[in-house]
């Protein structure tokens, strides 16, 4: 099973110092009609506990199911943050993809990169603080 599409999104801070790096992979098992939804929309699922998340796609009338994944999220030697996040957000997108083969797949992630350099979630307040600060120049 391939993903059918791909949302990717990096933002850069306005002194080009640090990169936020988004990316979305939605995998399609069920078949779906050209120019739009099926008239028997297929489960959704979303593979992020993250409540934006599931805001988001309840704007568009949707009600996901959420299952997370459990990949292993360490970056490859020489991989920019973009592919990343691309690798990563594909990696969940077919581990629930496979778990529920009946379902619409929609798995993202995010990272913040300063240069070539990901930060990754703080181990602990001072650690938060190190990184605010690496972050505010």
């Amino acid at each position: 099973m391939k993903p059918s599409g791909c949302l990717s999104r990096g933002r850069q801070a306005g002194d080009g110092s640090s990169l936020r790096c988004e990316s979305a992979r939605i995998a399609a098992n069920p078949p779906m009609p050209m120019g739009g939804m099926a008239a028997s929309v297929p489960p959704q699922i979303i593979t992020s506990a993250s409540p934006r998340r599931k805001e988001l796609l309840g704007l568009l009338g949707l009600v996901p199911e959420v299952l997370p994944t459990h990949i292993e999220e360490t970056r490859a030697a020489g991989e920019s943050p973009v592919r990343y996040v691309e690798r990563l957000a594909l990696e969940k997108a077919m581990a629930a993809a496979a778990r529920r083969p009946d379902a619409l797949v929609v798995a993202a992630d995010t990272t913040v990169a300063m240069g070539d350099a990901i930060l990754e979630q703080p181990a602990d307040r001072a650690d938060s603080v190190r990184m605010l600060d690496r972050v505010r120049g």
